[in-house]
Formats: structure tokens, C-alpha cells, sequence
């Protein structure tokens, strides 16, 4: 199946994960809909750390395949440059998701820059 793409990018799509709230829908898709997005970058922004050890922050298709992973034990900006771009699968969207921590989820804000892709 061939894939291409639009050439508007979508870009200040934004959204944050907390400790209360550890998941949150960057990119939809509608399911079926032969269509998925590549990843061109990402800023992630810790502003709050997780506590306890193991805290991250990932990006993740919405079947839970990991895209990027960043330690989120302490505060930090973490800009991501997916060169040339990193395809999600057709008719997946993209998560951010606080997890792993001992006791309390990092706080971080997430914006990400993608291009949608069409399957043939």
C-alpha cells in the first residue's frame, strides 16, 4: 500500500499530563478511516517532577506502541526532532502518557508538529 501525505502541517497541537490525569489524546484518527500522521517534533515540557524514581513521560501510538520515552524524575525541556518524520500506523492517533512512577505522576505540557498521511 502506498502512503502519502498532506502537505499542511498540523502543528500547536497541545496537551498536558498530570498526576490526576496521566493520559492524554494528542492526534485522532477516526478509526477505519485509512489514515495516520507523521511525527515531524515534539516539546515536552516536565514542569513538575515525579517523585518516588521511575517517572516518564511517552509518546505513544493508541494501541500503546512507544514512540519516544523521556525520564520525567526531574524538571526539564525536552525539544524532539523525528528528522525526516516517524509514521504512526494508519488509523492510529498519538497519546501522552505520565507513568512508571514509585508515588506521584510528573506534570508536563506537550506539544507536537505532524503531518497527516493517507494510505492508498
Amino acid at each position: 500500500m502506498a502512503v502519502f501525505e498532506d502537505d499542511v502541517i498540523v502543528d500547536s497541537n497541545f496537551g498536558s499530563v498530570t498526576n490526576s490525569t496521566t493520559t492524554t489524546e494528542l492526534l485522532s484518527v477516526l478509526v477505519n478511516d485509512n489514515s495516520g500522521y507523521r511525527l515531524k517534533s515534539a516539546n515536552i515540557a516536565v514542569t513538575v517532577a515525579a517523585t518516588g524514581g521511575g517517572g516518564a513521560v511517552v509518546l505513544q501510538d493508541t494501541d500503546g506502541t512507544v514512540v519516544y520515552r523521556i525520564d520525567a524524575n526531574s524538571v526539564g525541556h525536552f525539544p524532539i526532532d523525528f528528522g525526516p518524520g516517524v509514521d504512526l500506523t494508519l488509523n492510529k492517533g498519538l497519546q501522552a502518557v505520565a507513568l512508571d512512577a514509585g508515588t506521584n505522576e510528573a506534570t508536563a505540557f506537550i506539544t507536537v508538529s505532524a503531518q497527516r498521511i493517507h494510505g492508498v
